[in-house]
């Protein structure tokens, strides 16, 4: 029964200036939170699965101002290697924040989290405190694709910004914004992600 569920929770992220104090729920306390929704492809590896999500969703969470999340999920297949998958869902146009109510089936395990931040903006460049939070609470990397096309990644013991570092960048005085690091292909070739959607939607 496909339906089973290994565990569920409720985030939410919120990434405009002043806004960043929210906190990773707990458990099922989050009651408007929006479903993430399972993508359909398979990938090889977590990367694969982050690029395909970034490059689906950047386009239109830059022309929307309109941010997405989801997760990136790993399995066994039958022949004993693992498949990635990822999730996702979305937030409201211009709401620098979203919403998201996963549910882990058996047989998944989260191995990441991604999101996009939305419409040009100085701050949408760095990872926020909620999604430093993220990280140290959930012990897993999370991708950021921006308006300009970086990916980059914030991992588990990764450098944070102090007040007086988030200050100088105009980030407010906060605790917990991140720069992360960009994120490379075989160790050399930097990824970046589509901001268009011209060419990925024909």
């Amino acid at each position: 029964m496909n339906s089973l569920k290994h565990w569920s929770m409720a985030i939410a992220l919120m990434t405009c200036i002043g806004c960043s104090h929210n906190d990773l729920n707990q458990p099922n306390t989050y009651s408007t939170s929006k479903p993430s929704q399972f993508d359909d492809e398979r990938f090889e590896s977590e990367l694969a699965a982050v690029e395909a999500a970034s490059n689906k969703f950047n386009p239109i969470s830059i022309d929307e101002d309109r941010e997405f999340m989801g997760s990136i999920l790993r399995r066994v297949r039958s022949d004993g290697r693992f498949e990635y998958l990822y999730t996702v869902a979305r937030g409201d146009r211009g709401a620098d924040s979203v919403n998201m109510h996963l549910a882990v089936p058996y047989g998944l395990e989260v191995m990441a989290f991604w999101h996009t931040h939305g419409a040009a903006h100085y701050s949408r460049k760095y990872f926020s405190d909620t999604d430093s939070n993220l990280v140290r609470r959930m012990a897993v990397p999370f991708y950021l694709a921006d308006h300009t096309g970086n990916l980059r990644v914030l991992r588990p013991g990764d450098f944070h910004m102090t007040v007086a570092q988030s200050n100088r960048l105009g980030l407010g005085a906060s605790t917990g914004f991140a720069k992360g690091n960009s994120v490379y292909r075989n160790k050399k070739e930097k990824v970046m992600v589509a901001t268009t959607r011209v060419g990925i939607f024909g």
